[in-house]
C-alpha cells in the first residue's frame, strides 16, 4: 500500500496539450483548464514551442486558459520526447497530471506515478486504439474518466478489475455569447466544425454530400472550418466548378470567428467513422444548430435525439443524410423546433461548472487513495516500431505475467 497524499485546498494540476490543431482535445484543455483557474486551482500546460503563426495562435490560447505554459521542442526522437516531458513534469511537482491521448505523454505519465503524483487518464475516442492505449497503462492511472456512459461501459468490459476507478463524467459545452441562428427558407447553410482527417472524421464524405445535394439541386452552402491531414485535399476538391460556389473550406479559427460562422449557420453535418464526445457538434447545438450525422458508435447519440433534435443516419449512408437535410430545409417551422430542442438539450446536459465541480473531487479522491500506481520496474514505458530489445521484454512480462 503507498501513502495518501495530503490534499489541500487548491492543487496543482498539469495538462499535456500540444500546438498541432484546434481539435476537441485542445478546446478540452483549455475549457477544463480555465474552469479549474476559476475554482481557484493551479493550472500548467506542458506543450511545444510553436513552429509558425498558426501554433503561436494555438498556444496562445492553451495561455490565456492556464496559470502557466511549459513549452518544450518540437517532438523529435521517442525517447528523447519521453525524458523531455517528464524531466518537465518533475519541474512542475504536480498533485494531478492528465496526459490525454498521446504516447509521449502516457509514457512520461507512467515513470512520474512513482513520484506520488495522481495520473488522470481521459478516454478522449471510441476507438480500439484509445482502449489499447489506456489498458496497457492502467497500472500507472489512479483514475479514468469516460466523457459518456457509453464509453464508460466499454471501458469497464475491457478493464474490468479497474472498474470501481472509471469515472463518468460528461465534458462541458461552452456557450457562444450572442450566437444565435435563425432559418426562414430558402438557402440552407451547412457547417462542420473540427478536425480534418478521414481516419476518425470521414471528411471526404461532407463532398459527397455536397455533390449530391448540387445534383438534387437542392439551394445549399457547405462550410468547412478546420486543419489537419485531409484539408488540402479538401480544398483541391472544393475548387471544382460544380462546387466552387457551394462550397468553402476555412482554417481554424478562434471563438468569436467561429461564431459568426455557427450564427450564419442552420445545420450542423457530422460524417464521422467514430467520437469520443465531439465537442464541436455539441457547441453547434448548443448554439441552436439542428445535427444531421452518420451513426457513430452510440456516442454522439448521448445528446443529438434522432428526430427530436436533428437525425442520425445509417453509417455510410449519404443519401440518408441528403434526405434529412432536404427535410428541414423544406419546413422552417421544423427547423425552429429541432434548434430549441438542440440547444436545450446540450445547455441542460453538460455544463463546464458541473464537470469542474466532479474533476475537483475526483483529483481529491484519488490523491486520498492509499494505494500504489507505480509503473512496474522492468516494464518499458516506450517501444520503438517494429521488433526491439524493448519490445521483447514487453513481450516475455506479458508471457509470464510480470504486468
Amino acid at each position: 500500500m503507498g501513502i495518501p497524499v495530503p490534499v489541500a485546498a487548491s492543487m496543482r494540476i498539469a495538462i499535456y496539450c500540444d500546438v498541432n490543431s484546434r481539435g476537441g482535445v485542445w478546446t478540452y484543455t483549455c475549457d477544463l483548464a480555465a474552469e479549474l483557474r476559476g475554482l481557484e486551482h493551479e493550472v500548467a500546460i506542458v506543450s511545444h514551442e510553436p513552429q509558425d503563426a498558426f501554433q503561436e495562435q494555438v498556444l496562445a490560447n492553451l495561455r490565456s486558459s492556464s496559470s502557466a505554459v511549459v513549452e518544450l521542442p518540437p517532438e523529435g526522437e521517442l525517447g528523447q520526447s519521453v525524458d523531455r516531458l517528464h524531466a518537465a513534469l518533475l519541474g512542475i511537482r504536480p498533485d494531478v497530471f492528465l496526459p490525454n491521448y498521446r504516447l509521449v505523454p502516457f509514457a512520461a505519465a507512467a515513470r512520474l506515478a512513482a513520484s506520488g503524483c495522481r495520473i488522470v487518464g481521459v478516454a478522449h475516442s471510441d476507438h480500439e486504439s484509445s482502449y489499447r492505449q489506456l489498458r496497457r497503462f492502467e497500472r500507472a492511472l489512479a483514475r479514468i474518466v469516460a466523457p459518456t456512459a457509453v464509453i464508460d461501459d466499454r471501458l469497464r468490459r475491457r478493464i474490468p478489475h479497474r472498474a470501481a476507478d472509471i469515472v463518468c463524467i460528461p465534458h462541458g459545452v461552452r456557450e457562444l455569447a450572442g450566437v444565435r441562428p435563425s432559418f426562414e427558407g430558402g438557402r440552407l447553410n451547412l457547417l462542420y466544425f473540427g478536425r480534418l482527417n478521414e481516419d476518425s472524421k470521414q471528411v471526404s464524405r461532407l463532398l459527397d454530400l455536397a455533390e449530391m445535394l448540387v445534383r438534387r439541386q437542392a439551394d445549399i452552402r457547405l462550410t468547412i472550418v478546420g486543419d489537419g491531414p485531409s484539408a488540402s485535399d479538401l480544398a483541391s476538391r472544393a475548387a471544382a466548378p460544380h462546387l466552387s460556389e457551394r462550397v468553402r473550406v476555412l482554417p481554424s479559427v478562434g471563438a468569436e470567428k467561429l461564431g459568426h460562422y455557427i450564427a450564419e449557420s442552420h445545420v450542423f453535418v457530422l460524417t464521422s467513422a467514430y467520437e469520443g464526445f465531439c465537442l464541436s457538434l455539441a457547441e453547434g447545438m448548443r448554439a441552436g444548430l439542428p445535427a444531421v450525422a452518420f451513426a457513430c458508435g452510440g456516442v454522439i447519440e448521448t445528446y443529438l435525439l434522432d428526430g427530436r433534435n436533428g437525425y442520425v443516419c445509417p453509417q455510410g449512408d449519404v443519401s440518408a443524410l441528403a434526405d434529412r437535410v432536404l427535410q428541414i430545409q423544406g419546413s422552417p417551422e421544423l427547423w425552429r423546433e429541432l434548434s430549441a430542442a438542440a440547444t436545450g438539450e446540450v445547455a441542460d446536459k453538460f455544463s463546464w461548472g458541473a464537470a469542474g465541480a466532479r474533476y475537483t473531487g475526483l483529483f481529491r479522491e484519488a490523491l486520498a487513495d492509499a494505494r500504489s500506481f507505480s509503473w512496474p520496474r522492468l516494464r518499458p514505458t516506450w517501444m520503438p516500431p517494429g521488433r526491439s530489445a524493448r519490445s521483447i521484454v514487453e513481450r516475455v512480462g506479458t508471457v509470464v505475467r510480470f504486468w
